[in-house]
């Protein structure tokens, strides 16, 4: 069944769509929650995360599009695992690469500036066209190797390369134009 038939399905029968939905993509929230966490949660706290991600999903269903629903769960995946690590203590900071500078943990203003820097990414990461949006996603949201992105989209892992790296240079142009050049 495609997302275009279960998004029909939620108006017709709410409960029966919720099933659905968690049959079709608990391995897939699983993949996302396990990667970001990579072993830093124990299995009981990667199946609380999991619950979690649909309990959102389904408080959030109404901003759900039929054309989106893979995405929609993966951001909900994404920021959930994050949040449950950041309450274990530890520190997760996406784009460690060259995009935005880690701060210091002493310096608080440094890191009102990296949410700021985060949040104009992910607006950026948004406006992305496919593949490149996934391909960028899979990279570092999901940590996957350019190897596994590529045999997924069915690309070249060249291809796959050069259009993360062509990505990645729009996404510096986009810090440059707000302010934020790479030193």
């Amino acid at each position: 069944m495609d997302d275009q038939k279960l998004m029909a399905r939620l108006h017709k029968d709410e409960e029966q769509w919720y099933s659905l939905l968690i049959d079709r993509y608990a391995p897939y929230v699983a993949a996302v929650v396990g990667g970001i966490a990579k072993g830093a949660l124990t299995a009981s706290d990667l199946e609380e995360v999991a619950a979690d991600v649909f309990f959102k999903v389904w408080r959030k269903r109404e901003e759900l599009r039929p054309d989106s629903v893979k995405g929609f769960i993966a951001r909900i995946a994404r920021t959930t695992t994050i949040d449950r690590l950041r309450a274990k203590g530890m520190e997760f900071l996406p784009y460690e690469d060259d995009v935005i500078p880690i701060p210091r943990r002493d310096q608080p203003d440094e890191l009102a500036i990296v949410r700021e820097q985060t949040r104009i990414v992910e607006a950026a990461v948004d406006c992305f066209g496919e593949p490149e949006r996934e391909i960028f996603i899979r990279f570092y949201y999901f940590g996957e190797t350019i190897q596994v992105i590529a045999k997924r989209l069915r690309l070249n892992a060249a291809t796959a390369k050069t259009k993360l790296h062509r990505t990645r240079g729009r996404l510096r142009e986009i810090m440059a134009e707000r302010g934020y050049g790479c030193e």
